[in-house]
């Protein structure tokens, strides 16, 4: 099944969920994060299946 790849550089990630739109045929990754420190965090997250990528890789720089 296809599965999320999350990553943060600092922090602690909760519920990483990937979860199918029927409306929209769509595939959407969820998370939460626990942050540590008050330096910004680098995020990111691409989808895999069978270990290997199946979409682009999602980047983000999270700052509190």
């Amino acid at each position: 099944p296809l599965q999320p790849s999350v990553f943060a550089s600092r922090g602690q990630l909760h519920d990483v969920r990937v979860s199918f739109n029927a409306t929209s045929g769509n595939w959407r990754a969820t998370f939460e994060l626990t942050p540590e420190g008050d330096e910004a965090i680098e995020l990111r997250c691409v989808l895999v299946l069978d270990k290997k990528p199946v979409t682009e890789t999602w980047m983000y720089q999270w700052t509190a």
